[in-house]
């Protein structure tokens, strides 16, 4: 199977990222008995359904990895992924090809994803507060797409819906570190960045 690499930032934190090249079918086989993929049957689009195959299989790597049983994995509310029968947490991403996986034993975390291309120039206005802009090289696009990872990944971290990229979620790239703001909410959360070919790659840690 096309795990690339499984990786520990600390004892309590491990990511994977697995390239996608088999075809659907052998993905579900892997995956049999371990989850239930009817959702994944209502996705029309092939290579969506492919990815998330391979972001449950990634997940179901690491908890192999760790030597832990894993049986399976759904959705909350808010539609942020968790393990069944399983208080580890973990968080999912998918761009193209790539799927990532992150598990945390004891906290909330998040990962994310991204191909650096021109389309981060359109969206910039979207999730950057214009002190952050003033930060930031505008015509950067790597550096721009990494905003985006980090915003993204702090995000899926906070796990709850009516969350603001650009008004309740702020970096400070210098120090590596994100802050949420909402309502009586703050956590500031460290923030890892990585390079994968053209893509970008943020996580909570």
């Amino acid at each position: 199977m096309p795990l690339i690499n499984i990786r520990q930032i600390h004892k309590h934190l491990h990511w994977g990222i697995w390239e996608i090249t088999e075809e659907e079918h052998v993905l579900s086989e892997w995956l049999d008995n371990t989850c239930d993929l009817t959702e994944v049957g209502q996705i029309r689009n092939v290579l969506k359904r492919k990815q998330s195959l391979a972001g449950k299989a990634v997940v179901k790597a690491l908890m192999e990895y760790k030597q832990l049983p894993f049986a399976g994995m759904d959705k909350d509310a808010c539609g942020k992924p968790f393990l069944k029968n399983s208080n580890f947490h973990i968080s999912v991403s998918h761009s193209d090809t790539y799927a990532l996986g992150i598990l945390h034993e004891q906290k909330p975390v998040g990962i994310d994803i991204e191909k650096v291309t021109p389309r981060i120039f359109r969206v910039v206005d979207k999730f950057l507060s214009s002190e952050e802009k003033a930060q930031l090289s505008m015509e950067d696009a790597h550096e721009l797409t990494r905003c985006w990872c980090a915003k993204e990944a702090l995000y899926k971290f906070f796990g709850k819906k009516q969350l603001s990229l650009k008004e309740d979620i702020f970096l400070d790239l210098a120090s590596s570190e994100g802050t949420i703001k909402k309502g009586e909410h703050i956590h500031h959360v460290p923030l890892h960045f990585l390079r994968q070919d053209q893509y970008m790659i943020a996580l909570t840690s």
